[in-house]
């Protein structure tokens, strides 16, 4: 058999290609020259601009005085090609680590006024940004009225979320005081003291012990068959530590509980969880009929104008 031969392709003339490049490097050559000519221009005037400035400071201007302050509060927020570093560095404003303090002349100097009036109220519009010109059409009194609306707006919106929120921390699981017994029985007979304590799940911590022995210090005046309430919050926590003590020692487990039950503890932390698990939708659905959320606002879309010679 014959290998395949792959067709040879065409050497490629680069001379085309390559013709004009010389020129093109000499073209770019100066333009690179004419920018550092023209840099070196910029650098020229800013240092004009801000040789004036200095030799105002130098005949004892300040800019508590009224026609300083203007001039400076000009160059800060109008010409915005001016750097407003080289300028507080003119006026003396440095920072501790000896950079230029801009924070602290523009709170000197105070804010500039805008050219136009604020489309609320028709006060003066002032702005404290040096980087771009700030013009939202509004004044202070108008910005600050705004931001308390939306402010009252959100907070009304939120409203109903946190007392749905408080109402299902608040539920309440109800059961037999000899269950309740049984889950701060198995973790109140493993001191924490023995056991390593982490944030990890499933590991044993203070809080749990405490909370366990918080319950049962409630439950003793009432008598087994009594019916107890506690909280959902209190319950998902408390059930899932009693159930780890019944898993390290079943038999120890149900020695600890016998006197209270007829029934296993893993059967009781079960029917304990079930209830906490099915209470919690219950709260859920109690708490949205309760605290609904408010309408939201319609919001009106401008009509859009026929265009001329269009048919009605």
């Amino acid at each position: 058999m014959t290998a395949d031969v792959q067709p040879t392709r065409p050497a490629v003339d680069f001379d085309e290609y390559f013709g004009g490049l010389d020129d093109a490097v000499e073209h770019l050559r100066q333009m690179i020259l004419a920018r550092q000519e023209a840099q070196r221009g910029v650098d020229g005037a800013e240092q004009a601009v801000l040789a004036i400035v200095a030799g105002a400071m130098q005949a004892g201007g300040t800019v508590e005085d009224p026609v300083m302050r203007h001039v400076v509060r000009h160059l800060h927020y109008r010409i915005s090609f001016l750097p407003s570093a080289e300028l507080a560095r003119t006026l003396g404003f440095f920072s501790k680590d000896g950079r230029a303090n801009i924070q602290h002349m523009a709170r000197q100097i105070g804010p500039a006024a805008a050219d136009k009036p604020c489309t609320r109220c028709g006060g003066t519009v002032f702005t404290f940004s040096a980087d771009t010109w700030v013009y939202d059409g509004l004044c202070t009194d108008c910005r600050k009225a705004t931001k308390e609306k939306e402010c009252r707006q959100s907070a009304a919106r939120w409203e109903p979320r946190n007392k749905r929120w408080e109402h299902v921390r608040a539920g309440k699981v109800t059961a037999a005081v000899a269950e309740w017994r049984v889950a701060t029985a198995l973790v109140l007979a493993y001191p924490p003291a023995t056991t390593p304590r982490g944030d990890q799940e499933g590991d044993w911590t203070w809080s749990k012990y405490e909370q366990a022995r918080s319950v049962e210090k409630r439950l003793t005046s009432s008598l087994p068959e009594d019916i107890a309430e506690l909280g959902v919050e209190c319950a998902s926590q408390l059930l899932p530590s009693a159930q780890t003590a019944a898993d390290w020692n079943p038999d120890r487990a149900c020695s600890l509980t016998e006197h209270l039950t007829d029934l296993s503890p893993t059967a009781v932390l079960s029917r304990l969880n079930t209830a906490t698990t099915r209470r919690r939708p219950e709260l859920k659905a109690e708490a949205r009929e309760l605290y609904a959320d408010p309408p939201q606002e319609a919001v009106s879309v401008p009509r859009q104008q026929p265009a001329p010679g269009a048919d009605a």
